[in-house]
C-alpha cells in the first residue's frame, strides 16, 4: 500500500518526486543538489508551479533545497515528512 491509500487526503496533491537516492559513497559531494536543481528546471519548464514528496530519510537535505514541510505523519512504522516544492518563490 502506497502513501496516496493510508493517507488519502494527500491525493489532493501532485505530482510526486518518487526514488531519487544517491548511492552512500557519495553523498555530500553535490549530486543531490545538482539532481534537485535540474529538477526543478524541468519541471518549470514542464509549466510546473509545485510538486510533492515524502521522506523519512532526507528531510534536512530537502529542507536546504528549499522544500517545506506540509505535514509530519507515520507512514510504514517511520516519522515521515509529506513536503512541497513552490517553483514560483
Amino acid at each position: 500500500m502506497g502513501l496516496l491509500d493510508i493517507e488519502p487526503g494527500f491525493k489532493q496533491y501532485g505530482p510526486w518526486l518518487a526514488l531519487m537516492y544517491t548511492v552512500p559513497s557519495f553523498m555530500g559531494k553535490g549530486i543531490g543538489t545538482y539532481l534537485c536543481k535540474s529538477l526543478d528546471a524541468e519541471a518549470i519548464k514542464q509549466g510546473l508551479t509545485k510538486y510533492y514528496l515524502y521522506t523519512y530519510t532526507a528531510e534536512r537535505f530537502y529542507l536546504r533545497q528549499g522544500w517545506k514541510i506540509i505535514e509530519n505523519i507515520v507512514y510504514k512504522s517511520n516519522n515521515t515528512s509529506v513536503m512541497y516544492k513552490d517553483l514560483t518563490e
